[in-house]
């Protein structure tokens, strides 16, 4: 297949319909929500705790989806630093991802709205002293202030890494696959640096008297585990069509299974880190947070999270076979995104005062219905961006794979073709 039969194949018209009810649910989903908070404000005398279990279900929603723009972006950033065929395949799909950031920026005003619900910080009528002393760095203005920072870091990262990588397809040039590098380089610690910064502002200060040295961290590989998967998840379902079909190899689908492994136990290693140091710390105010998610339903998720979250996806990582099967990747992915969803919300939900809170209907009615909304709308935006520049990054093409006949791993001659080196 040639560059022309590349750019002559459009987005499948199969994906634009997908995307256009993906719009349409979101649009319902979201006027849901809204119907839900007007209720909630109304009957907040009566209720007290209503809203802050509406905002906390859809602050678990947004931050889902949230992960997933910027893990995908995190993902090309990686290979513009280290190379690599997969890298070829996914990266339309995480240009794309990252560029749906300023819908998200938006989607975050009613959290900023009922911020006085959910965070002990916010409420002018909370007098604790440790929450006090902490309000030169966690008020409404900084955080707003900050929350602006962290988005015009992130949107301007993505943009300059799409802009670049369309550039790139139309004239190809050795000083434009610099810029990507650099452009990479420098964003990759930006995005791990104000991740960590948001990660503490919007999650930690939910309780104030708890902190981790290594919980932004953790929030980063999460979001790499999320942004992977959908990337791995979006090459399945377009691998049988037009510019992929005969180019993506089992070989292709063994790399990102690696890098998603990869993303899996370093996430494992952080949470486990960090409960270890906490509980030999035996600090009132630190175990304080695993504490209430040990208790009840909450007990149940932690070990479903250690087993279908951590063990029953290392393990399947770790076999070959699996990781060259784009099909049995889909299901994989699948599993690990509602894993790291019911991981937010295992973090988020429990926030309060309550020593042993319980799990609130409210609460898990409105992170459905925000899953649903934000989701369709995420999907509506990613979709459209798709269809527009080549599917897959003309500078860099690589012709169909000449397979062996009778190698059915994939492993076969293949010619990458001329690199651009004017």
């Amino acid at each position: 297949m040639t560059q022309q039969d590349t750019t002559s194949s459009p987005l499948p018209s199969g994906a634009r319909r997908a995307g256009r009810l993906a719009g349409l649910a979101g649009t319902c989903a979201i006027a849901a929500c809204a119907v839900i908070w007007i209720i909630v404000l109304s009957i907040h005398s009566r209720c007290p705790d209503a809203a802050a279990e509406f905002y906390k279900g859809y602050f678990v929603a947004w931050l889902f989806f949230l992960g997933m723009s910027l893990g995908a972006m995190a993902a090309v950033m990686v290979h513009h630093l280290v190379g690599g065929e997969w890298g070829h395949y996914v990266r339309r799909f995480g240009e794309a991802a990252a560029s749906v950031l300023p819908l998200l920026f938006i989607l975050f005003v009613p959290v900023l709205v009922g911020m006085s619900r959910i965070y002990p910080w916010a409420d002018g009528d909370n007098h604790d002293a440790f929450v006090a002393h902490k309000r030169g760095y966690l008020n409404p203005a900084l955080f707003i202030v900050r929350y602006i920072v962290y988005f015009a870091v992130w949107i301007g990262t993505a943009w300059a890494l799409r802009t670049l990588s369309i550039r790139h397809d139309r004239s190809p040039s050795l000083r434009t696959s610099r810029l990507l590098r650099n452009v990479s380089a420098a964003g990759l610690p930006a995005y791990v640096s104000t991740m960590s910064l948001a990660a503490v502002d919007w999650i930690m200060s939910l309780e104030p008297q708890w902190y981790s040295t290594i919980f932004g961290l953790l929030i980063c590989v999460g979001q790499a585990v999320v942004g992977t998967s959908m990337l791995i998840i979006v090459l399945e379902l377009m691998s049988g069509r037009a510019p992929f079909a005969g180019r993506v190899q089992p070989r292709h689908f063994n790399d990102l299974a690696t890098l998603l492994i990869t993303a899996v136990i370093l996430w494992a290693y952080h949470a486990f880190s960090q409960l270890l140091v906490t509980w030999m710390g035996n600090i009132q105010g630190e175990i304080s947070w695993y504490v209430k998610r040990s208790y009840g339903p909450w007990r149940v998720m932690a070990g479903i999270l250690m087993f279908a979250g951590f063990l029953a996806p290392f393990v399947l990582l770790l076999q070959r076979r699996i990781k060259k099967r784009g099909k049995a990747m889909l299901w994989v992915c699948c599993g690990l995104l509602v894993m790291q969803l019911l991981n937010i919300y295992w973090m988020i939900a429990p926030s309060g005062n309550e020593p042993y809170p319980e799990v609130s209907w409210l609460n898990v009615i409105v992170t459905v219905v925000a899953v649903m909304g934000i989701g369709g709308l995420w999907v509506a935006i990613f979709v459209r961006l798709l269809d527009g520049p080549p599917l897959m990054p003309m500078g860099d093409i690589l012709p169909v794979a000449l397979v062996l006949p009778g190698d059915a791993s994939g492993h076969g001659v293949s010619d990458h073709g001329a690199q651009p080196t004017t």
